[in-house]
């Protein structure tokens, strides 16, 4: 466990793909944490950062996303911060060069300054964005990283802060990650605000409930079930609505001019469906 102390190395053009090691930073990551909402959120995309070009670009940036409903921006999960100091302190193995988390950022060229404030304008509130050095970017394993920290096919033990419980009256991140993750499974949590407060509690049951719990209440949530039941949700939540069709908008629309008679315009003609004769303005 060792701390990497070696050069930075920007980045001037686009590889055009994702460099291997990138893949299996990626790869590890979504099996080590994807029964806690873990999300790829990218790896390689062409774009200019400042002077010269984002990691991403040359496909030496991976942005591991950590919010559990995947809405970067409104939370994080609280093995979060225990996965990036596991990845800041073992980076000179791993040959991670920078990581920016929940505003802050911690780099080889500081590398013993821990996590300083990151003033660019995304804080990268709901995923971490690791960059590895040209060499592992290159090179690095699924095994090497397994061998270094841990983790394949079940979550990596980080310690009692892996996920706590909650209970009515709680507030913060961890309610607003579970009002989310409610109401994307068509259980209405009130607003989105991070309070545990009767609506919560109402939503959790009838989703506990829904899901075959035996709980008479929902004011109550361990880490275990926590955990269960954010896996569960997420595998539940309502799929998405499907467009009408345009014979079904047409069929809408003349339905609506029928029992709804309105002059139209001069040369304006509604036939089939369309209208025409309308000019944009």
């Amino acid at each position: 466990m060792s701390i990497y102390r070696g050069p930075y190395y920007s980045a001037n053009k686009c590889s055009g793909f994702a460099r291997p090691g990138n893949k299996a930073l990626m790869s590890w990551y979504l099996g080590a944490y994807g029964d806690r909402g873990a999300a790829n959120l990218g790896i390689y995309v062409c774009k200019s950062l400042g002077s010269g070009i984002s990691i991403h670009g040359d496909g030496r940036a991976c942005d591991l996303g950590t919010a559990p409903y995947n809405r970067p921006g409104s939370g994080w999960p609280a093995w979060g911060w225990a996965l990036a100091n596991a990845l800041r302190l073992n980076s000179a193995e791993l040959g991670i060069q920078l990581i920016i988390f929940n505003g802050k950022v911690w780099s080889c060229r500081y590398p013993d300054s821990g996590w300083r404030d990151y003033d660019g304008s995304d804080p990268h509130d709901g995923h971490l964005h690791v960059e590895l050095t040209p060499s592992s970017a290159a090179s690095l394993t699924v095994a090497k990283i397994q061998s270094i920290i841990g983790g394949g096919s079940s979550p990596i033990t980080i310690g009692e802060d892996d996920m706590i419980g909650l209970k009515r009256g709680d507030e913060g991140e961890e309610v607003k990650a579970l009002q989310y993750v409610l109401a994307d499974a068509g259980f209405d949590p009130g607003e989105k605000d991070g309070q545990y407060g009767p609506k919560v509690a109402a939503a959790l049951l009838a989703a506990r409930r829904s899901l075959g719990s035996s709980a008479t209440d929902g004011d109550n949530l361990t880490a275990a079930a926590y955990a269960q039941l954010l896996r569960a949700l997420i595998k539940k939540q309502a799929p998405a609505t499907t467009p009408p069709s345009s014979t079904q908008v047409a069929a809408a629309v003349a339905a609506y001019l029928k029992a709804n008679p309105v002059k139209l315009p001069e040369n304006v003609q509604f036939s089939g469906g369309t209208l025409t004769g309308v000019k944009a303005k």
